[in-house]
């Protein structure tokens, strides 16, 4: 019994040390960072406000051609900029300010960015649900 208790901590530390790897690791990339933010959130911030521009163009020009169509988008349209804004503010809040970083700084936004790892993933992948629908939507308007 005292076996399986010592491979119980020994995985246990093992497990501490990885996760602990893992948040150093994202901490010095935050702070080398020259947007103050990994990679991986700029690109996902960059595209959550592109598609965000583009759902307010889609909203605005298509308001007055297709009533019928924009009766049944405009809801998906709605949601869809909401959950751009909600994205935006997680990934804004996980920035470092990369003339100001410090070691502490650094390591405080890479245990958030930890944190919220599976927020970011679920709201990804409903917008990538919401702008698939509308494409769909759109390009049956089209026919």
């Amino acid at each position: 019994m005292e076996a399986l208790a010592a491979v119980g901590l020994a995985s246990n530390i093992l497990g501490f040390i990885e996760s602990g790897c893992r948040v150093l690791t994202t901490a010095y990339q935050l702070s080398q960072s020259q947007s103050g933010s990994l990679s991986s959130n700029h690109e996902l911030e960059l595209l959550a406000d592109n598609l965000k521009k583009t759902m307010k163009s889609v909203q605005n020009n298509y308001n007055n051609c297709h009533s019928e169509l924009m009766n049944n988008m405009s809801p998906m349209i709605s949601s869809c900029i909401e959950l751009c804004d909600e994205l935006l503010q997680i990934l804004g809040s996980l920035k470092v300010d990369p003339t100001k970083s410090s070691l502490l700084q650094s390591l405080k936004a890479s245990l958030q960015t930890h944190r919220k790892a599976k927020e970011i993933q679920n709201l990804d992948h409903r917008l990538e649900r919401l702008r698939s629908q509308i494409c769909d939507q759109l390009n049956l308007a089209l026919l």
